[in-house]
């Protein structure tokens, strides 16, 4: 017994299924593609959006910003929330500058020079009248150790054991009264101060305030 066929229509027939299984993976893939592009859109987009503004938030210190909001579901809460406290920050950030505005205006309207100081010693504020009395500006002033600035040479180290003293111990025996001192000015002349010292509080920060009155 001997027979013969022909596997052409088995081969056509293979090669059309071979067709059909690439067109299926082909249309996968494009769906595919096109429902990443559009999870992107609605998703990724809006989220990178927020990083984006966050990032220039930190760097540029402006609190105006706004992110878009895209739609009404969870991510346009976020993007509500995100500048509600944009919001507040801008509002809390005015606020401050408002008060440091005040606190400014009333320190350069004393008659007394003033001068704040750290628990480091160094100088963080210092109005007008301190800058015709010391001869220092109040940008050259800032950031200077005020031993080095306006107490004479010989009283120096009695002033850092007093701020040591103080720092440890709260305490300090011209504390909160008038006292008389020498200081110095920028071209290194003495001349008599009588100087209130008062510590207060900033936080969990401690600061003394200087009155020094010619």
């Amino acid at each position: 017994l001997f027979l013969e066929t022909n596997l052409r229509p088995m081969y056509r027939r293979l090669k059309l299924y071979g067709i059909i299984v690439a067109l299926v993976l082909m249309g996968s893939l494009l769906v595919a593609l096109g429902l990443s592009k559009w999870l992107q859109g609605q998703i990724s987009q809006p989220i990178l959006q927020l990083a984006e503004i966050a990032k220039a938030v930190s760097i540029n210190q402006d609190y105006r910003v706004r992110a878009k909001k895209h739609g009404q579901d969870e991510l346009g809460l976020l993007t509500d929330a995100f500048n509600h406290m944009l919001t507040q920050i801008h509002e809390r950030d005015q606020a401050v500058t408002e008060s440091e505005a005040r606190a400014r205006a009333i320190l350069n309207s004393a008659i007394s020079g003033v001068v704040v100081i750290n628990v480091a010693g160094e100088i963080t504020d210092w109005n007008v009248r301190a800058e015709q009395l010391f001869g220092w500006t109040r940008a050259e002033a800032l950031g200077r150790p005020l031993g080095e600035t306006i107490i004479p040479p010989r009283f120096r180290d009695v002033h850092q054991h007093g701020l040591e003293h103080f720092i440890k111990t709260g305490e300090g025996l011209v504390l909160n009264r008038l006292s008389e001192f020498r200081a110095i000015r920028r071209d290194g002349s003495e001349f008599p101060v009588e100087l209130s010292i008062s510590p207060i509080k900033t936080g969990d920060r401690s600061v003394i305030v200087q009155y020094p009155i010619k």
